[in-house]
C-alpha cells in the first residue's frame, strides 16, 4: 500500500486519517529523529553517520522570495551546488565529521554547545513496498559559543526514512529549509 498526500483524492482519506492511521510508523519515525538530536547535541556523529542510508541525500537549499518556488524530496538530487547552502552524500558527510573531530575548524573552536529540539512530526507518505516513510518535522536549535556568540536557528524538514529488513531505520533524503535567508558558515548539521 502507497500512501501519499498528495496522491489521495478529496473524498476518499484526509491527511489527517493518514496521520492517525499511520501512528505506529510515526512514532517510530518520531523516536529516530529524538534519538538522532540527541547524538548530534552529545557530539556522537559516528553513532549519527550509522543511521544514515548509503545513498543520503542531506540538502539545505538557499531560499529565495519567489512566489510559488517549489523545491521538494522530489527534486533534490537536481539542486546545483550553487543553489544550496550544502548538498551532501555520505562522503561529504563521513569528511564533515572528520573535519568536527581534528579540532582545525575555525568555527567550532573553542567547541560551541549545541541544543537541538525536533518536533511535530507529520507522515506525509508511506511507501511499503520500498518501506519508506516521507515524513515533515520542525526544529529549533541554539549554538553557543563562549559568553557573546550565540545562533538560533529555526526551520523545517522533509526527510525519507527508509526501514531495513532488519526492522532498523536509515535516514535517506533529508532537505532542510531553513527560515533564514542569511546564514553563518555551516559546519553544523541539521
Amino acid at each position: 500500500m502507497n500512501i501519499s498526500v498528495e496522491t489521495i483524492e478529496p473524498g476518499q482519506t484526509s491527511a489527517l486519517a493518514l496521520h492517525l492511521a499511520s501512528q505506529g510508523i510515526r512514532d517510530q519515525v518520531g523516536a529516530m529523529l529524538s534519538y538522532e538530536a540527541w547524538l548530534l547535541d552529545n557530539d556522537n556523529y559516528e553513532a549519527w553517520l550509522a543511521l544514515l542510508a548509503p545513498d543520503i541525500r542531506y540538502v539545505a537549499p538557499v531560499r529565495r522570495k519567489i512566489a510559488n518556488e517549489n523545491i521538494d524530496l522530489a527534486t533534490i538530487d537536481t539542486i546545483p551546488s550553487i543553489s544550496a547552502h550544502f548538498n551532501d552524500g555520505l562522503m561529504q558527510l563521513q569528511m564533515r565529521v572528520k573535519r568536527f573531530r581534528t579540532g582545525h575548524n575555525h568555527y567550532d573552536r573553542p567547541a560551541a554547545l549545541t541544543r537541538r529540539v525536533v518536533g511535530a512530526p507529520v507522515l506525509l507518505g508511506w511507501n511499503d513496498e520500498a518501506g519508506e516513510a516521507r515524513v515533515s518535522s520542525s526544529f529549533l536549535m541554539i549554538r553557543a559559543r563562549e559568553e557573546r556568540e550565540e545562533a538560533l536557528f529555526a526551520g523545517g524538514r522533509e526527510d525519507i526514512w527508509r526501514r531495513t529488513n532488519d526492522q532498523e531505520w536509515l535516514l535517506a533524503r533529508r532537505m532542510i529549509s531553513l527560515n533564514h535567508h542569511i546564514v553563518p558558515p555551516l559546519s553544523i548539521l541539521f
